[in-house]
């Protein structure tokens, strides 16, 4: 699976991510989108960013910000301002994002993009125990034997681990299902039903697919406080 950064500081037109360093990497790309159906289906590239090096976008440089001091040894670093990108599918600063990040191996290959990450405005940053709203449209995938997610699924990173999630169906006729592990069997959530979910877990993953087509869903979904 393709890296997951970690989101280091979020100010106004500010994102720091960094990443871990893995053998066999020469660059990541990173790419977003303003829908989360936008990035599942492909994602807009916003930039690139050599292994072991820091990444400052243009409008970081301008303002003499995101200088680090600290020890970067072992990590990759991205820094950048949202509204350097804005135009398209790639939202402005205030408005939540949908990042994705493909990874580059040792032959130039870049390899598929990884997991759908949900990057909220600063705000988010700033409450305790924060919320995340999600609008969308789960993929038509077949289940798999043992009921665990499967190729294609859905995957969706939240910035924090969640206790609570609310998942609405909003399909007529085919059912959604859920996972919050990838290795946890896929529960079922019927057509125009609406499902509640406690202690979800400390992993901030939610796997979704639909099944006889795709599936429109709301959720919502309440951070853990004090977990990244």
């Amino acid at each position: 699976m393709s890296s997951i950064p970690r989101v280091v500081e979020r100010f106004p037109q500010f994102v720091d991510l960094s990443f871990r360093n893995k053998p066999g990497v020469l660059a990541y790309r990173i790419a977003g989108s303003n829908t989360l159906d936008g990035a599942y289906a492909g994602a807009t590239t916003m930039f690139e960013v050599t292994q072991g090096t820091v990444f400052r976008s243009p409008g970081i440089r301008a303002r003499r910000v995101g200088l680090l001091q600290e020890s970067t040894r072992g990590l990759t670093r991205a820094i950048y301002n949202p509204e350097d990108y804005v135009g398209g599918a790639l939202p402005h600063d205030n408005q939540m994002a949908f990042l994705r990040v493909q990874e580059q191996n040792t032959a130039g290959v870049w390899r598929p993009a990884g997991p759908i990450m949900v990057l909220p405005p600063m705000t988010f940053f700033s409450v305790a125990s924060p919320g995340i709203p999600l609008v969308g449209t789960a993929p038509n995938v077949a289940g798999t034997v043992t009921g665990v997610p499967g190729p294609n699924t859905m995957h969706i990173v939240l910035p924090k681990a969640f206790h609570v999630v609310t998942i609405r169906n909003l399909d007529g006729g085919n059912s959604l299902f859920f996972s919050n592990d990838e290795g946890a069997p896929m529960m079922e959530i019927p057509s125009n039903t609406e499902s509640m979910y406690i202690e979800a877990g400390v992993d901030p993953s939610l796997y979704l697919r639909g099944q006889g087509g795709t599936v429109s869903f709301v959720a919502y979904l309440s951070m853990m406080s004090g977990q990244e």
